[in-house]
């Protein structure tokens, strides 16, 4: 079931969350679901969506401009689904996150990207990269962190029209490497999932800089606090590892799921000579103690 897939229509014509139809909107330029709030964050646990009042829940990120891709400054928004299929937003006016701007740190004074929700210990995490300057002042792209007590959920104040979301003062939490490393360049797209045999949370995210000769690779890091993160500085999986060359530019933006052998399957985004697509990893080919496999 995790091997061959096929196309279901849904929404509107398989559009499930249109962009918004009103210029000047902060996501009139696009939107993409990524931000899930999931029944658990376990490493091996099914990915079954979480109701709260009823509705199903989504952070997005989201783009103000339609001038190409990932056009203008960024920003992340609410949506909600009663069936987990067709979606919408919870407001036209108020981002859960603003795009970058001179008012924000300078890590993520520029653009906002993608989100990822975990709910742990009655508060939300939102995990997330954006770009800015660096501890080094270069330009780069970092992962950070916003949180909103669990209660306060989805955390839109209609009232006093604007979020409840506060920026983590730790942020960034993902830091761009000193130079020479895999991620000097970026540090971004985290996922965030609790090993229960390990008893630690873990992070896959992709690194490009100095060390991977321009090219993304899925990193990974580790942490006992969802806020102080320790990198593993040799990549988990390097692009251009597919003996087809599917992936010879980028191998990066992870999903992840597990089946009910223990066996996981890593998805991500190869790009190569081909173009763009989905390509997939396993944790061990059935029968096999082995370790990734392509």
């Amino acid at each position: 079931f995790v091997l061959r897939w096929t196309f279901k229509v849904g929404g509107d014509h398989g559009i499930v969350f249109k962009r918004n139809e009103y210029p000047g909107t902060y996501d009139y330029g696009g939107v993409t679901l990524g931000g899930m709030l999931w029944q658990s964050s376990a490493l091996q646990s099914r990915r079954l969506l979480k109701k709260v009042n009823g509705k199903y829940w989504s952070l997005y990120g989201c783009y103000p401009s339609r001038a190409g891709y990932e056009a203008g400054n960024g920003g992340q928004g609410m949506a909600y689904s009663s069936d987990g299929v067709l979606w919408e937003r919870l407001s036209n006016t108020i981002p859960v996150i603003s795009g970058g701007s001179p008012d924000m740190p300078r890590w993520e004074d520029r653009v906002v990207y993608q989100p990822y929700l975990v709910e742990f210990n009655e508060t939300m995490w939102n995990f997330y990269n954006a770009a800015g300057e660096n501890q080094y002042n270069h330009t780069a792209e970092e992962s950070g962190l916003a949180n909103l007590a669990a209660k306060e959920f989805p955390g839109i104040n209609f009232a006093k029209k604007q979020s409840q979301w506060s920026l983590n003062p730790a942020s960034p939490i993902i830091h761009s490497g000193p130079p020479g490393s895999d991620d000097t360049a970026m540090a971004s797209d985290p996922k965030v999932f609790w090993d229960e045999l390990q008893k630690v949370w873990v992070m896959f995210y992709f690194g490009l800089g100095d060390g991977t000769q321009g090219h993304a690779d899925i990193m990974i890091a580790f942490s006992k606090d969802l806020i102080h993160w320790e990198k593993d500085e040799e990549p988990l999986y390097h692009a251009g590892g597919h003996p087809s060359g599917i992936d010879a530019q980028h191998a990066h933006k992870i999903s992840l799921i597990y089946d009910e052998h223990g066996i996981g399957y890593l998805y991500y985004t190869a790009v190569g000579p081909k173009g763009r697509g989905i390509a997939l990893l396993t944790s061990k080919p059935k029968n096999s103690p082995s370790t990734l496999h392509v």
